[in-house]
C-alpha cells in the first residue's frame, strides 16, 4: 500500500480496529469482455472435489475449514485452485445465484454484504494467491481458466468486491477488464452507523442488500 493510500484511509483502518468498517469497490465483467490471461507453463488449474478439499484442509487449516467443506459438498459454492507440481499456488471461490453476507465480508461478519443475483452471474470471493507466487498473474489466469466450467453452468458474467485499500487487487481486476460498478461502505461505532451502497440494480438484475451490521435509520426503513 502506498504512503498516500495509507494516509487517505487512516481513519478507515483505525475504525476497523475498534468497530466495524468496510469500503469495497464493486466490479463486474461479461465473460466475452474478460481479457484472457494464459496459465503459466508448469501450472495446473483444477476444480476442487470434496476429497481434494479435505487434503488441503489438513495441509492448510488456516486457509480452509469445515464450514467451507460443507459449502462445497452442498454446492453452495465452487472452489477452484492452481497448483505447480502439486504445490498450492492460488485458489478462488465462486458462488452462483444469491450471495449471503457470510460469503462477502472482510473478516468482520458485521461488514457482510448480501447480494441478490440471477443464476447466470457468478460471484468471485475469497481469492488468494500464495505470497511466493505473487507477480505471476495467477489471479487473471484463474479468472480465464474458470470460464469453461462456469459457462457449462450457464454463467456469463462475474461480479466481485475488492477492499478499497488493496491496490494490487484493484490493478489486477481492472487489467482483466472488470468495470467498476460502484462502492459499498459502512462505518459503525457502537450505535452510530453510516453506510452507503452502489446503485441497484447493476447488470439489470443484480441488487445489493444491507450490510449485516447496518443499523442506520435508512436501513431500518428499507
Amino acid at each position: 500500500m502506498s504512503v498516500l493510500t495509507r494516509l487517505r484511509y487512516l481513519p478507515y483502518r483505525a475504525i476497523r480496529r475498534i468497530g466495524t468498517a468496510d469500503i469495497s469497490r464493486v466490479f463486474g465483467v461479461e465473460y466475452f469482455e474478460l481479457r484472457p490471461t494464459l496459465l503459466p507453463q508448469g501450472f495446473e488449474f483444477v476444480e476442487l472435489t470434496t476429497e481434494r478439499f479435505r487434503e488441503l484442509l489438513t495441509l492448510f487449516p488456516e486457509l480452509f475449514n469445515e464450514s467451507r467443506l460443507d459449502d462445497l459438498a452442498k454446492k453452495r459454492a465452487n472452489c477452484y485452485a492452481i497448483f505447480e507440481k502439486e504445490i498450492l499456488a492460488a485458489f478462488s471461490w465462486v458462488s452462483i445465484g444469491d450471495v449471503p453476507a457470510e460469503f462477502n465480508h472482510n473478516g468482520d461478519l458485521q461488514a457482510g454484504l448480501p447480494i441478490s443475483m440471477p443464476e447466470d452471474t457468478g460471484f468471485v470471493h475469497n481469492v488468494l494467491v500464495m505470497p511466493e507466487y505473487r507477480g505471476e498473474r495467477l489471479y487473471g489466469a484463474m479468472m480465464s481458466a474458470m470460464e469453461l466450467p462456469l459457462r457449462a453452468r450457464g454463467v456469463r458474467r462475474l461480479l466481485l468486491t475488492t477492499d478499497a485499500t488493496n491496490e494490487n487487487s484493484l490493478r489486477a481486476v481492472r487489467r482483466m477488464g472488470f468495470q467498476e460498478l460502484g462502492t459499498a461502505w459502512i462505518f459503525r461505532l457502537g450505535r452510530l452507523t453510516f453506510s452507503g451502497y452502489p446503485p441497484s440494480p447493476v447488470f439489470d438484475s443484480v441488487t445489493f442488500g444491507r450490510y449485516k451490521g447496518d443499523r442506520s435509520k435508512k436501513a431500518m426503513k428499507a
